[in-house]
């Protein structure tokens, strides 16, 4: 469905052009706003991401194949060399995608939002190529009811009907592709904004163009063949189906041995070998066979009847497991099948693309069938079928290049690179978009790309702000140590080796483990320290320093101070990696030490990004965040992310924030929580929520923490893949050792003993949230709804991560009773016990417990008659009924010093106050190095002048607490 985000228009759309007297316009009705011969050129605007690009690319391919006629397309998006009228595509930067109807000459921008859909992309070109909304036309009112009570006032003006277009007396198409999402510009968003007149239409599920945007861009580009409001198929127009409401002309066969199923979203076996979505937009439909049956069973579906000539079959399959079989193309004229191409064996778990050019003398059919191998270990699948008239158009983009000798050379590097293996398509785009750019797409990549965008550095920054870290000089660090440092002047000599010629040396964090909060980062890090290689830092607990994300804009700080990047360079024990070294074969000393820190809470809280210098404080979503501060300082910096099942993280996190203090209330806050961040989403896209509107802090629990996948989009268009160790948390706690063997391996430090590992693996837990164990489980109703609401955030993840084990299906709810529950349970259960062995026995006259057994008629009824009881003689004669024999003993306060109790951090305090705590007491003027002391097991123990009470762990496991430094 077109989400009301990204179908937002300029208000230039609505505007519209001049009009011609008596005549009825749905597009644009100055002839030379048109795109010459159909073709547009385009360019890339670099803020546009690897995904996008595939999105905008594949819109394009779909517009084109959609009106191919007579052996060409209408329409043809081409790479902008010399042109002056051209169209860049790029990030939206102010409200929300848009686009200006049609060509206006010079530089014409797209604005996309990053989360637009295919369908949103498709919408906004149809404007581009002249075409307004459906539901402007002259006779709407005939067919739609436009609320407009429902409708903000600032937006009305978008549903206006204009006399400036025409619709070739097409009939009204509902399933236009510029027909709004009919909950667009809602006040109230569980009320639509248009509903059709008539109850025996809907306003259907939009992802490709209607048969009608298909004739309306042939008629007005001039390239297909005018059959009136009419499509008929034996005139050989065109035939697409995407499988959305039905299988449109395509019919099952009675003559195969089971029929193709309509599926949408995972397939029964998406966890296996089937699909996890229809190949256009990820929520439609698909046809799917599994490989349940017999050996060499088959199901076939056919086309109508096509005329003799020239045609193009093209669409997407899909073919994954070890006992694929085989898939057939087939034609059929009367009783004779001929196969033309049979797909066979294991094609890997995407979508494919196949084109065929066939050539008929007679009228025939096309049929296609799926044939099963006899196992479960196979399934098959299709969509989006397009035939065409004509031979498939494949144009050639190098012919302009080729002819110069630049396109020589530039063939010939083209060349070396295929030679080295370097497949710029895989980086650039998908295999499944080849189709329309068959040949050179890297060189059709290139030209799209406009040239990077310098940052900007502006002058007479007042020093209040936060410190401009893109336009600080990159550092050049010293080649002698692993961990990233360079030497700076010292105003003082020193005598340690740290300071040569009076200068001193800085490091910086070799790797950073930077999310997600209540993951298990803690105990990972307090784990990956006991290496003798790795050292801790003097930010919190050893491992915190708060800065990416807090301390460098004031946050947490002594008076709002901000952090500078030379301040936070001080959190990390340059001296002690200075001083440790060793002569390597060429004589040189070689530092191997290296240091790191954990601040889980910078995947996601990017609350801050308007202090960014080169961010416009007045915009909707940011261009530069913290990945990108962090790429420009430690362009090489390792980073490790944790992840959990996101529903357990969220409850844990509620704990540990101090959000709430019970599961009723954290239920309550979960569909707060989600109704105002989808209320938001219908107004602006996920991105712009959780950024733009800064529901990081503004929903009241931490709910965008969880959605994994839009923060890690974030940080992979920063940072390659093979530089980000990602892994879960449930496979770090079955698994402790293998998962350090790997993270030392990503490391790439030296190996341990295995008695070592053994050891550290053995540690107990360094943290776990107090709150949340005597609190117990989240209620069952909540884990529901989080399940439901996390399923679509989680598919997202395990596509861009090829793994799914990110849809966490093998992790169930798991009930756990509150602490004080537990007790009262196992107290009731102690005297159930005792009243079934005082039922069965001889009672005491004489004991008041045992008289009451004799009345009662059950053990329920017993319990409360002693309940009873007891209350009445609590006051004079005590208890009758003593379940602890021991009395509870308040422990004595400490008095010496009655001036530091409130610094005081008692160790028995709950994680929530102690980081509540820390928020309130932590002073953060400056960071000294941290001091390293040797413990006989070979581990670190950090010391820092924060006064705090840190705890470790002893010689022998046990917990113990180090004194105040």
């Amino acid at each position: 469905m077109l989400s009301t985000t990204n179908i937002v228009l300029c208000f230039a759309v609505v505007l519209g052009v001049s009009a011609v007297p008596g005549q009825l316009r749905n597009i644009i009705t100055d002839s030379s706003r048109l795109w010459a011969n159909g073709k547009v050129p385009v360019a890339f605007d670099v803020s546009l991401d690897g995904s996008m690009k595939e999105k905008v690319l594949a819109a394009m391919q779909e517009i084109s194949f959609s009106t191919h006629a007579n052996g060409m397309p209408c329409v043809q998006f081409v790479p902008r060399t010399q042109e002056k009228d051209y169209v860049v595509f790029t990030s939206v930067v102010y409200g929300s995608g848009d686009s200006l109807p049609g060509r206006l000459g010079g530089v014409q921008y797209v604005h996309l939002y990053r989360d637009a859909a295919k369908a949103d992309i498709m919408q906004l070109i149809m404007y581009l190529l002249g075409f307004f909304n459906e539901f402007r036309r002259p006779d709407r009112d005939s067919q739609v009811m436009v609320h407009y009570e429902n409708i903000a006032p600032e937006y009305r003006g978008f549903f206006d009907i204009t006399n400036d277009t025409t619709f070739f007396n097409y009939p009204f198409d509902f399933e236009s592709i510029t027909f709004f999402f009919p909950y667009a510009w809602a006040i109230d968003p569980s009320k639509p904004t248009l509903t059709p007149k008539y109850e025996s239409v809907s306003i259907p599920y939009k992802v490709s163009l209607s048969k009608y945007d298909i004739l309306n861009i042939q008629r007005e580009y001039k390239c297909g063949i005018d059959n009136g409001n009419k499509i008929d198929l034996l005139d050989g127009t065109v035939s697409y189906c995407n499988f959305e409401f039905d299988l449109c002309e395509w019919t099952q066969l009675t003559d195969d041995d089971f029929d193709f199923q309509r599926m949408k979203g995972p397939s029964p076996r998406s966890n296996v070998t089937g699909p996890m979505a229809d190949y256009s937009s990820g929520t439609g439909y698909y046809v799917y066979a599994g490989a349940q049956g017999e050996h060499n069973e088959d199901a076939r579906v056919i086309s109508p009847v096509l005329n003799a000539g020239e045609y193009c079959l093209r669409f997407y399959y899909f073919l994954y497991g070890q006992d694929i079989h085989k898939f057939r193309v087939n034609t059929r004229v009367g009783d004779r099948d001929t196969v033309l191409d049979s797909l066979e064996g294991n094609q890997g778990g995407s979508w494919h693309t196949y084109s065929k050019d066939i050539t008929m003398n007679t009228k025939f059919q096309i049929f296609l069938e799926a044939i099963i191998g006899g196992t479960d270990n196979g399934d098959m699948a299709f969509d989006d079928v397009y035939i065409f008239r004509g031979r498939f158009y494949q144009p050639v983009r190098m012919k302009h290049i080729t002819r110069s000798f630049f396109g020589l050379c530039l063939f010939g590097v083209l060349v070396i690179l295929i030679s080295l293996q370097i497949d710029l398509r895989q980086k650039y785009i998908q295999p499944s978009l080849e189709a329309l750019f068959v040949h050179n797409t890297e060189v059709f990549v290139k030209e799209y790309t406009v040239k990077p965008e310098k940052y900007s550095c502006p002058s007479n920054v007042s020093s209040t702000r936060v410190e401009d870290i893109i336009c600080l000089e990159k550092r050049t660090f010293l080649k002698n140590f692993k961990n990233p440092c360079w030497y700076e002047p010292s105003g003082k000599s020193q005598s340690s080796s740290s300071s040569v010629q009076n200068k001193t040396l800085r490091c910086l964090p070799y790797f950073h483990i930077f999310g997600v909060c209540k993951t298990g980062t803690t105990d990972l890090f307090f784990r990956l320290i006991q290496h003798p290689q790795i050292l801790p830092n003097a930010g919190v607990l050893g491992k915190e320093t708060w800065f990416w994300s807090w301390r460098r804009y004031g946050e947490y700080t002594d008076g709002y101070t901000k952090v500078t990047l030379k301040q936070f360079s001080r959190a990390f024990d340059a001296q002690k990696i200075g001083e440790t070294k060793m002569s390597i074969e060429d004589g040189s000393q070689y530092s191997d030490l290296i240091t790191g820190h954990g601040d889980p809470m910078d995947f996601w809280d990017h609350k801050h990004w308007r202090d960014i210098h080169q961010n416009d404080p007045y915009a909707n979503v940011p261009k530069v965040m913290t990945p990108h501060l962090l790429k420009h300082v430690l362009p090489n910096i390792k980073l490790i992310l944790l992840l959990r099942e996101p529903a357990e993280r969220l409850y844990s996190h509620y704990y540990h924030g101090g959000y709430g203090r019970t599961p009723e209330e954290f239920h309550h806050d979960v569909i707060t929580g989600i109704q105002r961040l989808n209320e938001c989403v219908e107004r602006s896209s996920y991105r712009g929520c959780i950024y733009g509107h800064n529901l990081t802090t503004t929903l009241p629990l931490p709910l965008s923490a969880s959605l994994y996948y839009i923060h890690l989009k974030e940080w992979m268009s920063v940072f390659p893949r093979d530089q980000i160790f990602i892994f879960r948390n449930e496979d770090y706690r079955k698994d402790k050792k293998y998962s350090l063997f790997k993270l030392f391996e990503f490391l790439d430090v030296g190996d341990i003993s295995t008695r070592l590992v053994d050891t550290i693996v053995n540690l107990p837990k360094a943290y776990e949230t107090q709150l949340k164990t005597v609190q117990g489980s989240m209620l069952n109703e909540t884990w529901e709804i989080l399940t439901e609401f996390f399923e679509e955030p989680n598919r997202k993840l395990a596509e861009m991560l090829n793994d799914d084990r990110y849809l966490w299906k093998d992790t169930a709810f798991n009930y756990r009773p509150k602490t004080a529950l537990r007790k009262n349970l196992s107290k009731t259960n102690t005297l159930k016990r005792y009243y079934e062995r005082k039922k069965a026995s001889k009672l005491n006259p004489n004991s008041e417990i045992d008289q009451l057994i004799k009345v009662s008629k059950n053990f329920e009824e017993w319990f409360a008659m002693v309940k009873k009881r007891q209350e009445e003689k609590a006051r004079s004669k005590g208890s009758i009924l003593k379940t602890s024999k021991v009395p509870y003993q308040q422990k004595k306060r400490e008095t010496k010093d009655i001036s530091m109790k409130k610094y005081k951090l008692d160790a028995k305090l709950n994680r929530s106050e102690t980081h509540n705590y820390l928020k309130k007491m932590v002073k953060f003027k400056s960071m000294e190095p941290v001091k390293i002391v040797r413990r006989d097991n070979g581990s670190h123990q950090s010391r820092s002048n924060v006064n705090i009470n840190h705890r470790a762990i002893g010689k022998r496991g046990k917990r113990r607490k180090t004194r105040n430094i």
